[in-house]
């Protein structure tokens, strides 16, 4: 089963829910997938601001989440957009650490938080 992803549009930044359980094995495939589209819509509608908040258990794997963060150029994503990532479940904000740093070391704006009020103060902070 793959990820659902509900996408909307607020003020000043693009909200991302996504929920479910990731495909074993094609974690990267479904997780590029939808951060495409994200990019695609920031750029139409130019938001440089992102908020998803993952509401999916268990581990991302560590091939998986350096597939995704190592290579945003791939998906079109422009280094202005800034992204806050909310994880509600423990397991996967621990184990999404590495692709934020993997991210952050590319000159990417990302940062993992559990918390969503704190994610969207970061998040619209200039």
């Amino acid at each position: 089963m793959s990820c659902k992803v509900l996408t909307s549009q607020h003020n000043d930044y693009l909200r991302l829910d996504v929920s479910g359980e990731y495909t074993p094995g094609a974690e990267a495939e479904e997780a590029t997938r939808f951060w495409a589209q994200a990019a695609a819509t920031c750029r139409e509608h130019k938001l440089t601001r992102v908020l998803a908040v993952f509401d999916v258990p268990g581990k991302m794997p560590t091939f998986a989440a350096f597939d995704v963060a190592s290579n945003p150029p791939a998906i079109n994503w422009d280094y202005r957009v800034k992204v806050a990532l909310v994880y509600t479940h423990k397991d996967r904000f621990e184990s999404n650490l590495f692709s934020e740093t993997v991210a952050v070391n590319r000159g990417y704006q990302v940062k993992a938080i559990q918390d969503e009020p704190n994610a969207i103060a970061w998040l619209l902070n200039a």
